[in-house]
């Protein structure tokens, strides 16, 4: 555990102090997935833009299952003696990136008796506008990694013969594409290609995703701006091609989605 330098020293009377605390359950998790920098990326987003001076990092590569868990997980006891020590923060994700056993909180008060010391950024209620920030930047890095890696797998697959681009793709029957015209057929894929960058893209709300469209500046097929009711339909049709692209990847690329 490091201890804290002069500057974070002279912040302390300004600022408030926090550690990071990242999770994931395997290996192959952290090893090939993304979650431990994608983690690590919204934390420290959330720390900057919430005013902490963040001291240090700790991250694990283990289950949070049962009670032995707690203890066997070496970078979570350094957290918590860093967060005692330094009368600190700790800054996770989300809280099933701290525990999934059900006695945790007992344990954790044993430890660290102030619950307030630790944050969510997921969660975060009082903190809004850092919350949002930190969960936008992972999202932006959670999107950019599975495009990369899906480029990948397909240059691969190319590499192995596989055929991309078929022209039917976007012409089977459940799409009906041959009943839009083309210009709902382009909004359609220009919604679906805004979509497909987002980390979540079920969880939006019509909104959301109409705020979304609107700040890129597609408008709808009549040029006006996109509220919840109009992106509605146009919105379910986007999401059924991602459905069809995702599956034909997926088929292809059988990393594609383990992150």
């Amino acid at each position: 555990m490091s201890t804290m330098t002069d500057e974070q020293h002279n912040a302390k009377a300004h600022r408030k102090l926090a550690v990071g605390y990242a999770r994931v359950s395997t290996e192959r998790q952290g090893k090939f997935g993304m979650s431990l920098e994608a983690q690590r990326i919204a934390i420290e987003t959330f720390a900057e833009k919430a005013g902490y001076v963040l001291l240090e990092f700790y991250e694990d590569v283990a289950s949070g299952r049962g009670e032995k868990s707690f203890h066997a997980r070496q970078g979570l006891q350094n957290a918590l003696k860093h967060a005692v020590c330094d009368e600190a923060e700790i800054i996770v994700w989300r809280w099933d990136r701290l525990t999934r056993h059900a006695g945790f909180e007992k344990q954790i008060r044993d430890v660290l008796p102030d619950e307030k010391q630790i944050v969510c950024v997921e969660d975060a209620s009082s903190l809004d506008a850092a919350s949002r920030a930190a969960r936008h930047k992972r999202s932006e890095h959670v999107a950019n990694e599975i495009s990369r890696r899906t480029k990948e797998e397909m240059a691969k697959k190319r590499a192995e013969g596989a055929v991309f681009g078929n022209p039917e793709i976007y012409s089977v029957q459940p799409l009906g594409v041959k009943t839009w015209s083309n210009t709902s057929e382009t909004l359609i894929h220009k919604i679906a290609d805004v979509l497909r960058h987002q980390a979540d893209p079920v969880s939006l709300t019509h909104k959301e995703v109409a705020k979304l469209l609107n700040d890129r500046g597609i408008r709808t097929g009549h040029s006006n701006d996109w509220t919840a009711s109009r992106v509605r339909a146009p919105r379910a049709k986007a999401m059924k091609l991602l459905e069809q692209e995702r599956a034909k990847y997926r088929m292809l690329t059988p990393l594609f989605g383990a992150f």
